[in-house]
């Protein structure tokens, strides 16, 4: 039987076991589909096609891990709608720093010190995000460097906007056991601004 006649349970359990074929079968199959999905959500072609990409590079990656509860075309639509808000967490972020660094006026001459203290704190900062649970990491996400309010998360992730409320509470309660020299010293910036 060719893998184009074959179903997508067959096809995932075939993958599970390795088989490229089917790996390349699921991938010409649903491509376009997640490619109009993230192309929607994100207005740019080349931010798209990274996305959907990186959705398949972490089904390869994962690919014995994979649980499909529901049917794949909702699995993958939702795949690429979680890897569209980290796209554009990441894009809020840079926006943030190119902000920051013309607001203090950072320049390339600042000293090595600085730069390996600023390189520090964020390496911790993105440590202590990644070691936040997955829900938990994305509503942080999307609240703090998405710039979403708790009722667009809610909406997006289908969540209640308590349960919002519960994920941010418990992600700044470990950003803040983490970094408590760090806030101390960044109120005292904003206050004396």
């Amino acid at each position: 039987m060719r893998m184009k006649e074959l179903g997508d349970s067959v096809l995932l359990d075939k993958l599970k076991q390795n088989d490229k074929a089917a790996f390349t079968e699921l991938y010409n199959r649903y491509w376009d589909k997640m490619y109009v999905i993230a192309v929607n959500r994100l207005n740019n072609p080349a931010e798209a096609e990274e996305a959907v990409q990186e959705v398949f590079y972490n089904i390869w990656k994962r690919r014995a891990d994979i649980s499909v509860t529901l049917s794949l075309p909702a699995y993958l639509a939702t795949a690429v709608k979680y890897e569209v808000l980290n796209t554009l967490a990441r894009q809020k972020r840079f926006r943030c720093y190119e902000k920051y660094t013309a607001y203090t006026g950072a320049t390339a001459d600042e000293s090595a010190g600085e730069q390996l203290q600023v390189a520090d704190m964020q390496r911790q900062l993105q440590q202590t995000i990644k070691a936040l649970p997955e829900q938990c990491r994305l509503v942080y996400r999307l609240s703090r460097e998405g710039g979403y309010s708790r009722k667009e998360i809610a909406s997006t992730l289908d969540i209640s906007e308590k349960t919002v409320a519960n994920h941010l509470t418990r992600a700044l309660k470990s950003l803040r056991g983490t970094f408590t020299e760090l806030f101390r010293i960044i109120i005292i910036f904003l206050l004396t601004r």
